[in-house]
C-alpha cells in the first residue's frame, strides 16, 4: 500500500493546480485547520468554482480534498498563526522544487508576498516564509545535519538529488561508478523516484534491476535515459491518466497505488480511472484517511461500550460476592444461636481456666494434648489470646468467638455484618441500573448486543446437633 507521494505524484499535481481549468491561481485563503498533528487543512475559493479545501499532509501527501477529518474543538498554535499571515490573501503560483518532494505555494495579501513550503519526503514539515526566504514560522521547529528549520533562520533545501527528467548520461554515469548497490536501489534513491518507479525504469530499459550499478555499460546507461524520457513523457507534454491501482484481498478489489500515469509493471492489473489526478489522490489518500479517522472512532465507540460491559460486569460479580458473604455471615449469627448453650459452656470453661491461674498457652497445651480425650477440644479451632477470640467449628461453620461479648453479641455482630454487605449489595444494584440506563443512551448511537443479568438468590442454612462440652 502506497504510503506518500512520489516526486512524479508531486511534479502531476503541481501541473494541474497552476494551470488550465482545474489552477487554483488567484484563490482566496479562508480558515486555516490543523485537524490531526502533521496535517494542515485549508480552505480556498476559486474563482468561477466556489469553495474547496487544499490538505497538506506532511511527509505524505498534498491536494484538493472532499474527505474532510472534523475540525478540533480547539484551535492550535500554528493554523491561528497562519491565519494572521495570510488568510484573505491570494495564491500567485504553485511549484515543485528541482523535482523534489516539495511543493512551493506563493501568497500575497496587502501587497505582502510570502511562501508556504510543504516538505512532503520524511519526516515532513510545513513552513511559513518571507519574500526573503526567512522562516516567519515552522510547523515543527526541527534542526537536522546543515538545516535549521526555526523561526527566524533562511530555509534551506535538503540536499539535491539528480533529476531524471534533466539526468544526462554523464549524470547516469557518475551516480552508477560511485554507487555500492544494484541499479533499481541506485536509481530509487539518487534520482528520487522510490521504488516503484524504479522498478518501471528497469523494466522498460530492459536492465536487469538487481545488476550492480557499477557495471552498467554505456549501452545500458541509454537504455536508461530513453526509459526516464518514455516514462516521463505524460508529465511533460501534459497528456495525464491518473488511475487507481487495485489487486485482490480477502476477495474484494483495493486500490494499492495511485498514478498520474499508466506504469508496465502494473500492466495485468485492474485500474480505476480519473479526470484529473488531483481526484484520484484524493480517492486514494483522502478516503484512506477518512477511514482511518473513522476506524479511530469505531475504536473510541467500542472502548466505551467495552468500559460499560466491563463495569456491569465487575458490578453483577460484585453483586453476587456480597450476597453470598452476607448470608454466610447470617448462616454463622444462626449457628450461634443454634448452639447458644454449647458456646457459653466452653466460654465459661476458659474462663474459669483463666481464673484458675493457667495462662493461654497452658491452656492451648492442654487442648492440644487431649484432643482425643477432651471433647472440647475438638471444636475449638483456635484462640487468639492477643484479640481476646477463639474460633469455634459449628459443624463446618466457623463462627469466632469474642470472649469479652455475650453470646447473643456475638451473634449480633455477624448479623450487623450481613446488614452492611446487604447495604453495598443495594448500592451496587443502584449502580447497575446507572451503567445499563447508559448503555441504552449509547445503544440508541450505536446498538450493541443486550446483557442480561441474575441476582443471587442466596444460601440455605442448614442446622444440626453438637456433642456437649466437658470440663477441663
Amino acid at each position: 500500500m502506497k504510503k506518500e507521494m512520489t516526486s512524479a505524484d508531486v511534479a502531476a499535481l503541481v501541473l494541474e493546480l497552476s494551470s488550465g481549468e482545474n489552477s487554483i491561481i488567484d484563490a482566496k485563503i479562508g480558515k486555516i485547520y490543523q485537524p490531526a498533528p502533521e496535517e494542515l487543512r485549508i480552505n480556498i475559493f476559486v474563482y468561477d468554482k466556489g469553495r474547496d479545501n487544499f490538505i497538506i499532509e506532511a511527509g505524505k501527501r498534498a491536494h484538493l480534498s472532499e474527505h474532510i477529518r472534523p475540525s478540533p474543538k480547539i484551535p492550535q498554535a500554528f493554523p491561528m498563526l497562519l491565519r494572521k499571515h495570510i488568510m484573505g490573501g491570494r495564491i500567485t503560483y504553485v511549484k515543485q522544487y528541482d523535482f523534489d518532494r516539495i511543493i512551493e505555494i506563493g501568497l500575497v495579501r496587502g501587497g505582502i508576498d510570502t511562501i508556504l513550503v510543504a516538505e512532503l519526503f520524511s519526516p515532513g514539515n510545513i513552513v511559513l516564509l518571507d519574500s526573503e526566504r526567512k522562516i516567519i514560522l515552522p510547523m515543527k521547529p526541527v534542526t537536522f545535519k546543515g538545516r535549521r528549520i526555526r523561526s527566524g533562520e533562511v530555509y534551506q533545501y535538503p540536499e539535491a538529488q539528480i533529476s531524471p527528467v534533466d539526468a544526462e548520461e554523464q549524470d547516469i554515469r557518475e551516480a552508477f561508478a560511485l554507487s555500492d548497490s544494484d541499479v533499481v536501489r541506485t536509481i530509487a534513491s539518487r534520482f528520487n523516484l522510490g521504488g516503484v518507479l524504479a522498478e518501471e525504469v528497469c523494466a522498460r530499459s530492459g536492465i536487469n534491476k538487481a545488476e550492480v550499478a557499477k557495471d552498467i555499460g554505456s549501452d545500458g546507461i541509454k537504455a536508461i535515459i530513453s526509459a526516464l524520457k518514455d516514462m516521463f513523457s505524460p508529465l511533460l507534454s501534459g497528456t495525464l491518466n491518473p488511475c487507481l491501482v487495485k489487486k485482490e484481498v480477502k476477495g474484494e478489489l483495493q486500490a494499492f497505488d495511485v498514478l498520474p500515469f499508466e506504469l508496465d509493471i502494473y500492466r495485468d492489473y485492474e485500474k480505476e480511472f480519473f479526470p484529473t489526478f488531483n481526484a484520484a489522490l484524493d480517492a486514494f489518500f483522502g478516503k484512506m484517511s477518512a477511514e482511518s479517522v473513522q476506524e479511530q472512532v469505531t475504536a473510541v465507540k467500542k472502548e466505551k461500550v467495552d468500559i460499560y460491559a466491563r463495569r456491569l460486569q465487575k458490578q453483577q460479580d460484585a453483586i453476587k460476592k456480597f450476597g453470598k458473604d452476607s448470608d454466610k455471615q447470617t448462616q454463622i449469627a444462626e449457628k450461634v444461636y443454634a448452639y447458644y448453650v454449647e458456646i457459653e459452656e466452653v466460654v465459661g470453661i476458659l474462663k474459669q481456666a483463666r481464673a484458675n491461674g493457667y495462662s493461654w498457652a497452658d491452656i492451648k497445651s492442654i487442648l492440644k494434648k487431649a484432643k482425643d480425650t477432651v471433647p472440647a477440644s475438638k471444636w475449638i479451632s483456635n484462640i487468639d489470646s492477643a484479640a481476646g477470640n477463639i474460633v469455634l467449628d459449628l459443624e463446618g461453620t466457623n463462627a469466632t468467638i469474642d470472649l469479652r461479648l455475650t453470646i447473643p453479641q456475638n451473634a449480633q455482630s455477624y448479623y450487623d455484618k450481613a446488614k452492611k454487605l446487604n447495604k453495598k449489595r443495594d448500592g451496587a444494584l443502584k449502580a447497575i441500573e446507572d451503567t445499563k440506563l447508559a448503555m441504552q443512551k449509547r445503544e440508541r448511537k450505536y446498538p450493541i448486543d443486550g446483557r442480561s443479568t441474575q441476582r443471587n438468590t442466596g444460601m440455605s442454612v442448614s442446622g444440626g446437633s453438637c456433642p456437649r462440652m466437658v470440663s477441663l
